[in-house]
């Protein structure tokens, strides 16, 4: 499948290639906002494999603000969303981001840490 093909971009799978990266960045990007390729994000496996990039931090450094990016894309439409856009399987997607969530919020405060610890004075 495509999609899964794009994601891989932004995966560990692509370790060395900037211009793949940005151009599977911009395409899930903008497509993301077309309900038919929604659809196909919000599926279980697919938003499986968009957590698995986005969580793997070390292995997929080089790649992991692009994941982060797409993936807060897709977060912000999922919640922009109403109930009849996901024609029933809202909650299937749900529970699949849920059962990634201690992943999600680990991967969260690490990448807060890793931050420029010069610029977070009190």
């Amino acid at each position: 499948m495509v999609v899964n093909s794009l994601i891989d971009m932004l995966s560990s799978k692509n370790e060395d290639d900037l211009h793949q990266t940005l151009n599977a960045s911009t395409v899930l990007t903008e497509f993301s906002e077309n309900e038919s390729f929604f659809a196909i994000l919000t599926q279980p496996a697919v938003l499986k494999k968009i957590v698995e990039s986005v969580t793997s931090m070390d292995a997929n450094k080089h790649n992991q603000a692009y994941a982060l990016n797409f993936f807060t894309q897709v977060i912000t439409q999922f919640s922009d969303q109403d109930s009849s856009f996901f024609k029933g399987n809202k909650e299937e997607a749900l529970d699949t981001l849920m059962s990634h969530f201690k992943d999600l919020a680990y991967n969260a405060m690490l990448v807060l840490r890793s931050g420029d610890s010069v610029s977070y004075t009190n």
